[in-house]
C-alpha cells in the first residue's frame, strides 16, 4: 500500500509541474481556466494521502514497540534513507522554479515541503524502531518500508543472491539484502524455523 501511494504522490506531483508549465506558456494554444481550481485541489489531495500515509506507518511502529527482533543495520538504513528521500531531488528544484515562475503554486509547494518533512522526521526518528520480527502470526520487516506479511499469505521463501526473497501467494517478491538487518545468520535461523513450522516452504 504505502509504495502505491507513493507512486501516486509521484504522480501527482510531476503531473501539476507539467500542467503548472502548460499554464506559464499559455501561447502553446493550450488554456487552462481551472488552473486557480488545480492548485487547491492537488495539494488537499497530496495532504490526504500524506496523512493516510503517515498514520499507517506510525501506527504500525506503535504496533511493534517493545517486541523484540533484529534491529536495522547502518547499511540498511541508508539504503532506507536514499530510497526516501530520492523523489526529493526533484520534487526541492522543482518548487523553487513553481515559486520563481508562479506566486499562485504556493499552496503545492507548502505542502511539499510538509510531506518531506514528514518523511525526513519518520526516517530519523523512527530509525531505533526499524527491524525484522518473526513471531507465530507473521513475519514482520519494519523499514522505509513496512511488511506484515502473515504466514498463510506467503508461497515460499528463498535464501540466496546475499540475502532473503520472499514470494506471496498474490506473485508479489519481497527482498532483503542479508546485510539490512543485524545479525543476518541468526535472523535467517529465527524465519527458517518460524516458517518451516508454519508449512512455509524454504529454498
Amino acid at each position: 500500500m504505502l509504495r502505491f501511494l507513493n507512486i501516486v504522490t509521484n504522480i501527482l506531483v510531476i503531473g501539476f509541474a507539467l500542467l503548472a508549465f502548460l499554464f506559464y506558456n499559455q501561447d502553446f494554444g493550450l488554456e487552462l481556466i481551472i488552473f486557480k481550481e488545480i492548485t487547491i485541489f492537488f495539494p488537499i489531495i497530496l495532504l490526504l494521502i500524506g496523512g493516510f500515509k503517515s498514520f499507517s506507518r506510525w501506527q504500525k511502529i506503535k504496533l511493534i514497540k517493545g517486541k523484540e527482533g533484529f534491529k536495522i543495520s547502518k547499511s540498511g538504513w541508508i539504503k532506507a534513507f536514499t530510497y526516501e528521500t530520492m523523489p526529493f531531488f526533484i520534487f526541492v528544484p522543482l518548487s523553487i522554479i513553481l515559486l520563481f515562475y508562479l506566486d499562485i503554486t504556493i499552496f503545492f509547494v507548502v505542502v511539499l515541503y510538509i510531506l518531506i518533512i514528514e518523511n525526513l522526521l519518520f526516517l530519523f526518528s523512527g530509525k531505533k524502531a526499524f527491524k525484522i520480527i518473526a513471531n507465530d502470526q507473521a513475519l514482520i520487516i519494519l523499514n522505509n518500508q513496512q511488511y506484515f506479511l502473515f504466514w498463510d499469505k506467503i508461497k515460499y521463501i528463498s535464501f540466496q543472491q546475499k540475502g532473503m526473497i520472499i514470494l506471496l501467494k498474490t506473485k508479489r517478491q519481497i527482498y532483503i539484502g542479508e546485510s539490512d538487518y543485524e545479525d543476518f545468520s541468526n535472523w535467517k535461523e529465527k524465519i527458517k524455523n518460524q516458517a518451516i513450522s508454519s508449512g512455509i516452504y524454504i529454498q
